[in-house]
């Protein structure tokens, strides 16, 4: 797995927090063994692969519930981005619109299509510039 150079974010949901009989685990050098949900091990291994690379890692815990700003700052998109796109993706203000709170899943989802979007664009944009060159 190659580290990339953003920071990502994993969220597992209440029923992907179960453990799982004779499941994932971390087991500690004197053989103690601590079982973890199997979608815990996506964070682990990013972690673990940053850190052989030689990547400095923080962990910050955030709500599932944030303010528009911190959930923005957080799936690095600017404040504008997800408050315009609000109405177009489904995602919903929290209960008092001046907060403007949101489900941090759901700007993650949004985060997710922007950089496909952008992906596809760069990919276009390249096979563009290559039939150009064959002429």
């Amino acid at each position: 797995m190659d580290v990339p150079s953003q920071s990502e974010i994993f969220m597992i949901s209440g029923d992907e927090r179960r453990l799982v009989p004779d499941g994932p685990a971390i087991v500690d050098t004197a053989g103690h063994r601590r079982d973890v949900p199997p979608k815990a091990l996506d964070a682990l291994h990013y972690v673990e692969t940053a850190l052989r690379e030689g990547y400095a890692v923080q962990v910050s815990l955030l709500r599932h519930e944030l303010p528009l700003r911190e959930a923005a700052l957080a799936a690095e998109l600017s404040e504008e981005q997800v408050r315009s796109a609000l109405p177009a993706s489904g995602v919903p203000l929290g209960p008092d619109d001046s907060d403007e709170w949101v489900q941090l899943d759901q700007v993650l989802q949004l985060q997710r299509r922007i950089r496909a979007s952008r992906r596809e664009a760069a990919i276009d944009a390249y096979e563009e510039e290559l039939e150009a060159d064959k002429w």
